[in-house]
């Protein structure tokens, strides 16, 4: 019986999950303490949030490491851009762009992740032919 080399063990896709969900929130946390905006901790963790999401789909899913790459970046910037906005404007709803990385941001890593899965079964049926 062969195991497929491709495949990685549930330990370390949770373990990589985990990592991503710690690089979240420290992008939270540091873009904060870059820009000042004055977010505490708990809420660094509400922002970063998001990224559990993709934690979820590496721990639970075979999402290629090119798509998990382009989550985390996409979210990366949006928390970046979140914490900037709300540092650089004088405005009572800048705090609103902290929830870049919901309300775009979430719908961004499903469409990564549904193209992905169908990249895959593309790629899976081509070779079956």
């Amino acid at each position: 019986m062969s195991v497929n080399p491709s495949r990685r063990s549930l330990a370390s896709r949770v373990a990589f999950a985990f990592g991503i969900s710690a690089f979240g929130y420290a992008v939270a946390v540091v873009s904060d303490s870059i820009f000042g905006s004055g977010v505490d901790p708990v809420g660094a963790l509400f922002v970063a949030a998001p990224f559990g999401l993709v934690s979820l789909l590496v721990a639970a899913t075979e999402i290629s490491l090119v798509a998990v790459a382009l989550c985390v970046a996409v979210l990366g910037f949006l928390v970046g851009y979140g914490y900037y906005w709300d540092a650089s404007h004088d405005s009572s709803t800048a705090s609103i762009a902290l929830l870049g990385a919901w309300t775009p941001g979430i719908p961004c890593v499903l469409a990564v992740f549904g193209a992905d899965m169908l990249v895959r079964r593309v790629r899976r049926q081509a070779r079956e032919m």
